[in-house]
């Protein structure tokens, strides 16, 4: 359902990233990973903002 979801999304900045070896709380499961994906989106859109 998560990947059908994120396929209608129409905003250019919007991503989807799968947290491996994570449940619900991918901020706890995998702490490194969720970290890293969230400072590179945050890069990514803020920087196309100029």
């Amino acid at each position: 359902m998560h990947r059908r979801l994120a396929a209608e999304l129409t905003s250019a900045d919007a991503a989807f990233t799968v947290v491996p070896n994570a449940g619900h709380a991918s901020y706890i499961d995998n702490p490194a990973f969720f970290s890293r994906a969230v400072r590179e989106f945050l890069s990514r859109s803020t920087s196309s903002r100029g």
